[in-house]
């Protein structure tokens, strides 16, 4: 009797642990994903000029590479400014005169008209994209003085250039630029064909 009451309690201590560890079981599995290398870089040229000249053109080229190791789209902000001793000029008055011109290249670029350029294709590794704009024309020196009330000598042109890339995944630039929107439909509509899932 005392084997059988023996033998019957090995068997349910043996069931209690082979329950715990059933419960208990775990196993691992390390999956290695590899993120894309975004990076990007602003490559401009903008030779200093001694003396301005009035609608003359003075170069100023801005291109974007793809420096990262993934196909990117590319937006780029682009605001030239006027500083007089430190004093941020208007590059457009109040009455909508332009006080200089910038050559923004339209055929391989869309003015999103919400600040930022946005480039038509998509940019593979190590690609170049054409120039963004070439060259900045002043407008008279008379415009320019009566304008911004300032004297033109002391005049220095400037630009903000920021330039922002997203994968080509689907929706990844929507979601970056647009809140997951689709707010500017000509620009989503030249990028989606480009688009990888």
């Amino acid at each position: 009797m005392l084997s059988t009451i023996l033998a019957l309690l090995l068997i349910i201590a043996t069931s209690i642990g082979s329950t715990f560890s059933a419960m208990k079981d775990s196993d691992s599995v390390d999956n290695q994903f590899r993120i894309g290398n975004l990076q990007t870089e602003i490559i401009e040229e903008f030779p200093p000029v001694e003396t301005i000249t009035p609608e003359t053109p003075y170069k100023k080229e801005v291109t974007v590479k793809n420096t990262g190791d993934v196909p990117i789209f590319i937006r780029v902000l682009a605001h030239p400014y006027l500083t007089y001793k430190e004093q941020l000029i208007p590059t457009v008055t109040d009455d909508g005169s332009k006080l200089l011109e910038v050559d923004y290249n339209l055929s391989d670029w869309i003015d999103g008209q919400d600040g930022y350029f946005y480039y038509k294709k998509v940019i593979e590794p190590e690609e170049i994209t054409p120039f963004l704009f070439s060259k900045v024309i002043f407008h008279s020196f008379e415009q320019i003085e009566t304008l911004a009330g300032v004297n033109f000598a002391d005049l220095k042109l400037d630009f903000t250039i920021k330039v922002e890339a997203i994968n080509t995944s689907k929706f990844a630039y929507r979601d970056a630029w647009w809140q997951g929107e689709i707010k500017l439909p000509e620009v989503d509509a030249l990028l989606q064909p480009f688009v990888t899932e």
